[in-house]
């Protein structure tokens, strides 16, 4: 019972929310991990607005403000706190038998997540770009969106004209490598209808600047790739690992994020991009690559240099998403539960004694592991009527369902670790603060 309140005095949530959503498809605990994002960081009006809009869906500026109690100033602060950052999406609807149009406000729930990625976002910008890009990176973040001219001129005084130009240079890179984007001044939510004073947003300026953020589903598609490389150099070895690493950089431009195939790529292209590299060593380790199970890279046509390529992306991530999975199953269940685990999701439906045989575990002791993961979700069980007589039990895994069920672990657990940093800087500066005052 100690425990308990203590566990609810730091705000650990120890609840089940995996099965639990919200409209839109979100889960529970992400909306709970976005609010306590739009407290953090924007404070506690700025996430009373934010909660509205996330538990509500899209709202008018009324509607918020009947629902929130707040001042309407206060209310159009918010909304224009979360449209600098780029977390408002708005829509104009007609109103029925009526010519009027009103403004509703939404939250782009995926872009307030991405916020706790930052830091791998900006280390992202330093391997590209330099110390420069990482600081332009930062300042965009901070902000949410800036000009050119605004973003240089917060870094550098006025009468350094060569660091200037230099980080001139490094954001058009940016811009021209799609890690910026710019974002859109006229647009719908500049309606008169909204009532917001976009001036504030745009910091005065005409609405022929400019304004660029940070384009997360670039930085995230080089994330993924980074997994897809690792997941390459683990099953076959470096050189595979830095030609995938490379046909990745053939085809940056291309990519997208939730692509299952990538665009097609050659021999000849490869060696351009890999230099001094032997060609029958290249198409060797490219052979190598397209014999795994299940392959991650196909030939399509052609020989030799001419030899055109595809990248499986969809499986790639299917494979790493497997492997995260059987290692939390092995963690916490142990290594017999995960072969277990692992024999179920090659061979999908089976009986518990086919299990036990193929296995090598007496039938209780598989019996036993069954339940026991069964209880938490990892697998599932199907009753099948056998010869009209008696009940067979096929056990087979969901697998989406389970990847769902660990990401909601996941968001949990950075929920959890966040609210243990801010206690613990509490109590620290508590402490530091009563000492201090003895010590007076």
């Amino acid at each position: 019972i100690d425990q308990k309140e203590e566990e609810k005095k730091k705000g650990i949530v120890k609840y089940n929310t995996h099965h639990i959503e919200m409209e839109g498809g979100s889960s529970l605990m992400e909306i709970q991990l976005g609010l306590d994002i739009l407290l953090q960081d924007f404070g506690p009006i700025v996430k009373n607005v934010g909660e509205i809009l996330l538990k509500k869906g899209g709202q008018t500026v009324q509607q918020i403000g009947m629902e929130s109690k707040l001042e309407l100033d206060q209310i159009k602060s918010s909304l224009l706190i979360l449209r600098q950052h780029n977390l408002i999406l708005l829509e104009e609807r007609g109103i029925e038998k009526s010519e009027r149009k009103i403004i509703e406000y939404s939250i782009h729930l995926s872009f307030l997540l991405a916020r706790i990625r930052f830091p791998k976002y900006i280390l992202l910008a330093r391997e590209r770009f330099g110390l420069e890009g990482e600081t332009i990176f930062e300042q965009i973040l901070l902000w949410g969106q800036l000009t050119i001219e605004k973003t240089v001129n917060s870094l550098v005084p006025k009468e350094e004209r060569r660091a200037k130009d230099n980080l001139q240079k490094i954001f058009q890179k940016m811009i021209n490598d799609s890690f910026v984007s710019d974002v859109s001044i006229i647009d719908s939510s500049r309606s008169k209808e909204s009532n917001l004073n976009y001036n504030f947003v745009l910091d005065g300026n005409s609405s022929s600047t400019v304004f660029w953020r940070i384009n997360f589903n670039r930085c995230n598609i080089l994330i993924r790739n980074e997994a897809c490389v690792d997941l390459i150099r683990e099953k076959l070895g470096i050189a595979q690992a830095n030609i995938i690493q490379s046909a990745f950089r053939t085809i940056e431009s291309s990519l997208k994020l939730n692509q299952e195939d990538s665009q097609n790529f050659t021999v000849d292209q490869l060696l351009q991009m890999v230099k001094k590299a032997d060609e029958l060593q290249m198409i060797r380790y490219l052979d190598s690559i397209t014999s795994t199970n299940p392959p991650f890279l196909s030939k399509i046509s052609g020989e030799g240099r001419d030899s055109t390529y595809v990248i499986h992306i969809s499986k790639m991530i299917q494979t790493i998403k497997q492997r995260i999975i059987e290692s939390v199953v092995h963690h916490r269940f142990g290594l017999l539960s995960a072969r277990i685990f692992r024999l179920l999701t090659q061979r999908k439906y089976l009986e518990q004694k086919t299990i036990a045989t193929l296995t090598l575990t007496p039938v209780k002791e598989s019996r036993t592991r069954l339940y026991e993961m069964l209880s938490e979700n990892y697998v599932s069980v199907q009753e099948l009527l056998k010869n009209g007589m008696r009940n067979n039990w096929l056990w087979y895994v969901r697998l989406d369902s389970v990847s769902t069920m660990l990401k909601s672990d996941m968001y949990k657990g950075v929920f959890n670790a966040r609210y243990l940093i801010i206690f613990n800087f509490h109590q620290i500066r508590l402490f530091s603060t009563v000492f201090f005052t003895e010590k007076g």
